[in-house]
C-alpha cells in the first residue's frame, strides 16, 4: 500500500509531488467527498498537514463551514454546532483520531449529503478504516516522505482527482516540460560537478511560478541518480507557513555521515530566513553532497548559493520553442478539452513567458475559466489585451509583468467582469482600467509599489471579496473609507489579510466599519521593519489569530499583543512566529 503511493507520488513528481488541498480545490462536483489521510508509521506529520491545508487560503474562500472535529473515545454526539454548520451552505469537516467504522457510521448521520460539493477529511492511524470510508475503488497518493518506514498518505475516490487517472501526469507536463530546454539542460547537468570540484556543496535554481524550474531538476535528479553520481538521494518540498522541527524529520538520518555523498533538492525556499533556520539540519554533511535550492526569488538563490557561478535562472522559453510547445498542444488538444484543463494551459503560458506567440494564441482560446501568464511588458501588453479580450468567462488570472515594466497596465482593459480570483505582479499606483467591474471577485493578491487611497476605497467596495494579499512598498495603509468627514462601510466580506511590505516602518489603520468580518490578519516580517498599527486594532472586532511571519523583536511582539488586547474578541487570539534556530 506505502509503495503504491510513492509510485503514484512519482508519477506526479513534476507537478510538485501530492499535495491535499488540490486534491480538493481542483475536483469540481456536487458529490459529498471523502478523502482519508493515513500515516504509514504512526501520527507524526499527519496533523499538521491537514491543518495546512485547512488554513489555505483558497480553502477558505471556497468553503462556507469549516470544521475540525477530534473524535472522544467512546464516541459521543459531536454537538449541535456541527450540525448547524452542515444545514445548506458547502462544508469542510476534518475528522481526527479515527479508530474504527462503528464510529465513522456514526458520526456520519450527522453529515448529510446536500449536493454543495462538501468534504470529509478523515485522519486515522489504520488503514484498513482510511481505505473503507473512501471506499474500494479508491487511489493513494504519498503526500509527505519522512523515513523508510513512514509517509502520510492521502486516499481518495478514483473519480475525484482532475489531473488524470491513477496518478497520471497532464499531458503537458508528461510530454512537452523539457522542450526547448535543451541548452539549459546541458549546463544544469554541469552544476553539481562544479559544487563537487569547489567543495561548494549548494547550487540555486530559481525563477518564476510556473516556469518549469522543478521539471528540470527532476530531470536532473533522475539523470544523476541513473548514472550513480551520488550515493543517496532525497527531495524535500518545503511547506508553508515554514514549521522548522517538519523540516528537520524530512532530513535522513545520515545525511549528516560524512562517509557518502547526497544530492538533496528542496523545493520553494521562500525566505532567506528560511534557509538560514535550515542550516541546523543540513551540517555537518559530506563534503561530496550537494544541495539543490530552488525558489522564484534572485535574491534567495544567490543568498543560498556558495557562489553566482552556481545560480541558474530558468527563464520563459524563446519564441521559437514556446512557437512549437504551444502549436503542439493546441493541435493535438481540442478546444473544448482545453477548457477542462486549464491548469494545464496555465503551466503551459507560463512555460512559454507569455511571448508575443503565445499571445497571438490565446485568442483561439475563448472559453478558458483560468488562465496565469508572465513575462508581460510594454512591448507585448496591448497584443496581450487585444487577445483575452474576448475571453469573458475568464473567473481566475493571474499576470506578472516584467521588471521596470510597472506602469505598462496603466490604461489596459482586461475581461473582469466575471473574476473570482486576481493575482496582479509588478504593478506601479494603479489598478487597471475597470477594476470597479470587479463584482464577482472573492481572491484579489497584488504585488505593488504604492495602492493609492482612491485604490483602497475602490477595494473597499467590492461586493464579495474575501481574502486580500498585498505586497507594497510604502509607509502607510489606511483601509478607512469616508465620504467628508463620515465614514463608510468598506471590506465587508473580508476574513482574511495578508500584508507585505518592504517599507521601514508601515502604518495600518483600520476605521470603526472597516473589515467587520476580519478572521486572520498576517503580516510578514521577512523584508521589513515592524507594523505600526496605532491605535485603530480594537476595530477588527471578529479578529481571531494574527500570524506574524519572519524574525521579529520582543518589543514588537509585546506592543502587538497589548494592542489585540483592546479586540473584542479575545477568547482566540494568538501570535505565532517562525521558530528560531539554537
Amino acid at each position: 500500500m506505502l509503495a503504491e503511493a510513492r509510485d503514484a507520488a512519482r508519477r506526479v513528481q513534476d507537478l510538485g509531488g501530492g499535495d491535499l488541498t488540490q486534491l480538493i480545490t481542483k475536483n469540481v462536483g456536487d458529490d459529498l467527498q471523502v478523502i482519508s489521510v493515513w500515516g504509514s508509521g504512526g501520527d507524526h506529520g499527519t496533523a499538521s498537514i491537514i491543518m495546512k491545508t485547512y488554513g489555505d487560503t483558497e480553502i477558505c474562500s471556497d468553503f462556507t463551514h469549516k470544521a475540525w472535529v477530534k473524535l472522544t473515545h467512546p464516541f459521543s454526539h459531536p454537538g449541535s454546532s456541527l450540525q448547524e454548520i452542515v444545514t445548506e451552505k458547502r462544508y469542510l469537516v476534518v475528522v481526527e483520531d479515527l479508530s474504527n467504522m462503528a464510529e465513522w457510521h456514526a458520526f456520519k448521520k450527522f453529515l448529510p449529503d446536500r449536493r454543495k460539493g462538501s468534504w470529509i477529511i478523515v485522519s486515522t492511524q489504520q488503514p484498513e478504516i482510511a481505505t473503507l470510508c473512501v471506499g474500494h475503488s479508491y487511489q493513494i497518493l504519498e503526500l509527505k516522505h519522512f523515513s523508510a518506514e513512514h509517509s502520510v498518505c492521502a486516499l481518495f475516490n478514483k473519480g475525484s482527482r482532475s489531473d488524470g487517472d491513477k496518478g497520471k501526469k497532464p499531458m503537458v507536463e508528461e510530454s512537452y516540460s523539457l522542450i526547448g530546454r535543451g541548452s539549459l539542460m546541458d549546463q544544469l547537468h554541469q552544476y553539481p560537478a562544479k559544487a563537487r570540484i569547489n567543495s561548494c556543496q549548494v547550487m540555486s535554481i530559481w525563477g518564476i511560478a510556473g516556469v518549469g524550474k522543478s521539471a528540470l531538476v527532476k530531470e536532473l535528479f533522475d539523470h544523476t541518480r541513473d548514472t550513480k553520481q551520488f550515493e543517496k538521494y532525497h527531495w524535500v518540498d518545503v511547506s508553508h507557513p515554514f514549521n522548522l522541527r517538519d523540516f528537520h524529520r524530512s532530513i535522513p538520518s545520515d545525511f549528516r555521515l560524512e562517509t557518502q555523498g547526497w544530492l538533496i533538492v528542496i523545493d520553494d525556499i521562500q525566505s532567506k530566513q528560511e534557509w538560514d533556520l535550515m542550516q541546523s539540519s543540513l551540517v555537518p554533511r559530506s563534503s561530496r553532497s550537494v544541495i539543490i535550492v530552488i525558489t522564484t526569488e534572485a535574491s534567495i538563490a544567490a543568498y543560498c548559493s556558495n557562489g553566482e557561478e552556481l545560480v541558474l535562472n530558468v527563464k520563459g522559453l524563446e519564441a521559437a520553442a514556446a512557437s512549437s510547445l504551444f502549436d503542439k498542444v493546441c493541435k493535438t488538444t481540442p478546444t473544448s478539452t482545453m477548457v477542462q484543463e486549464d491548469t494545464r494551459v496555465k503551466e503551459l503560458i507560463s512555460k512559454c513567458g507569455g511571448g508575443k506567440t503565445m499571445v497571438k494564441a490565446l485568442k483561439k482560446l475563448t472559453q478558458l475559466h483560468k488562465l496565469g501568464v508572465s513575462g508581460i511588458n510594454r512591448k507585448n501588453i496591448k497584443d496581450f489585451s487585444s487577445a483575452i479580450k474576448d475571453h469573458l468567462n475568464l473567473e481566475s488570472l493571474s499576470v506578472h509583468l516584467d521588471k521596470d515594466n510597472q506602469g505598462c497596465l496603466d490604461g489596459i482593459a482586461l475581461p473582469l467582469g466575471k473574476l473570482r480570483s486576481l493575482k496582479l505582479y509588478g504593478l506601479n499606483e494603479s489598478l487597471p482600467q475597470g477594476s470597479d467591474q470587479l463584482i464577482m471577485l472573492r481572491k484579489l493578491d497584488l504585488e505593488m509599489h504604492t495602492l493609492s487611497q482612491s485604490d483602497i476605497k475602490l477595494l473597499g467596495e467590492l461586493p464579495k471579496l474575501c481574502i486580500l494579499g498585498l505586497r507594497v512598498k510604502q509607509p502607510r495603509l489606511n483601509f478607512t473609507s469616508k465620504i467628508d468627514v463620515s465614514e463608510l462601510s468598506s471590506y465587508e466580506k473580508v476574513k482574511i489579510l495578508e500584508i507585505s511590505c518592504s517599507s521601514s516602518l508601515l502604518s495600518l489603520e483600520f476605521g470603526a466599519k472597516t473589515m467587520k468580518t476580519l478572521e486572520l490578519l498576517k503580516l510578514d516580517c521577512s523584508s521589513s521593519m515592524p507594523y505600526d498599527f496605532t491605535t485603530s486594532m480594537g476595530f477588527l472586532s471578529e479578529l481571531k489569530e494574527v500570524l506574524l511571519i519572519g524574525i521579529h523583536g520582543e518589543t514588537f511582539k509585546t506592543d502587538l499583543a497589548n494592542k489585540l488586547r483592546d479586540c473584542q474578541k479575545k477568547s482566540v487570539l494568538k501570535l505565532q512566529e517562525l521558530p528560531r534556530s539554537s
